[in-house]
């Protein structure tokens, strides 16, 4: 059985988030806006991260670069809502 859990199949997750906590980057003060996940091949969650909008787009950019595969859920979440 061959588990390859390289970071070709993993996939990062942007969600639009609720909280009153600060973004989770060094010396930003900024309000976290956004939830960044990242999950393996089978869907389980492997770190998460409370971001700003600024912050969150960088993180989305960089997992670009590095060829995962992103998800972006946060103008869904709004458009549902609206």
């Amino acid at each position: 059985m061959d588990l390859n859990l390289g970071p070709a199949q993993a996939v990062a997750e942007l969600h639009r988030g609720e909280s009153v906590t600060r973004c989770r980057t060094k010396n930003c003060r900024q309000r976290a806006t956004t939830i960044a996940r990242k999950l393996h091949a089978f869907g389980r969650s492997i770190r998460q991260i409370e971001l700003c909008d600024r912050h969150a787009e960088a993180m989305a950019a960089r997992e670009r670069v590095r060829g995962l595969k992103l998800v972006d859920e946060r103008g869904a979440t709004c458009e549902r809502l609206a």
